[in-house]
């Protein structure tokens, strides 16, 4: 079950401040009901009260969900600029589903996007706000808004400028999933008492591929994250993981500090 603390420091450069700990954990409380929730009934299979935790409910995510949220980051547009990968479907054009099981998680363009494929191991299980079939734009909106807040962060920084092996493009995609993984977290619809730690190679990425002025960090102690049976996002489980010398030993002062110098 994810735990721990969210910092909230709103300064000159506050937003970034806020995104660098941004739900770096969601608590969650006690489950009531079974079985996976209906998006359109707000019942489970058995026509009985969804599995809930924290006012949260076990959904199914289907990619069309994820596709009806303006400017969405969860099922998530390849950048031209990022750093090309030897998968192709990892580029442009496609789009990863990040709420996604191990198969079928990326589509060739917007309009191939289809819940036809997305059965067996795809499917993915997520705590989402009560929903209706008239609100389900609502399944990322949490995510998109933490993305369009930290882009703006990073947008202080001179992209133009190759930093690392990696671009801000390539930091773009690490942060929008792990937003997804942190407002989306997976949950067992058998079992809702069951949740899912995103995997902490998750959190790694985005200290690997962004720029180490942003101060983003990840907790030492894994309390949020998993090494194993945890949930990769759509990254591909045995790719190298970054390792713990990108980790970064800064307090938020520091960094909302250093950053506000800088600019």
């Amino acid at each position: 079950m994810l735990q721990g603390n969210r910092d909230t420091c709103i300064s000159a450069v506050g937003t970034a401040a806020f995104l660098l700990s941004l739900l770096a954990s969601t608590a969650l409380s006690q489950s009531t009901g079974d079985g996976a929730c209906d998006p359109s009934t707000g019942l489970n299979p058995s026509g009985g009260a969804c599995c809930q935790q924290g006012g949260k409910y076990c959904t199914q995510i289907n990619p069309t969900y994820l596709n009806t949220t303006a400017n969405g980051v969860c099922l998530w547009p390849n950048l031209a600029g990022q750093t090309p990968d030897s998968n192709p479907e990892f580029n442009v054009p496609y789009l990863n589903d990040f709420a996604c099981g191990s198969n079928n998680c990326n589509f060739a363009s917007d309009a191939a996007v289809s819940d036809t494929a997305y059965t067996g191991g795809s499917v993915y299980y997520g705590l989402v706000e009560s929903l209706t079939s008239a609100n389900l734009s609502n399944i990322s909106w949490q995510a998109t808004d933490y993305y369009a807040k930290f882009n703006v962060a990073l947008s202080r920084y001179n992209c133009e400028e190759q930093y690392s092996h990696w671009n801000c493009d390539d930091c773009r995609k690490a942060y929008a999933r792990w937003a997804c993984a942190m407002t989306i977290p997976a949950c067992q619809p058998s079992s809702c008492a069951t949740t899912f730690k995103p995997c902490v190679r998750v959190c790694n990425e985005v200290v690997q591929k962004c720029p180490v002025t942003l101060g983003f960090t990840c907790p030492d102690d894994n309390r949020d994250y998993g090494e194993s049976s945890c949930n990769y996002m759509g990254l591909t489980a045995g790719a190298s993981e970054t390792t713990s010398s990108f980790m970064l030993v800064l307090t938020t002062a520091f960094v909302v500090t250093s950053f506000a110098q800088s600019n």
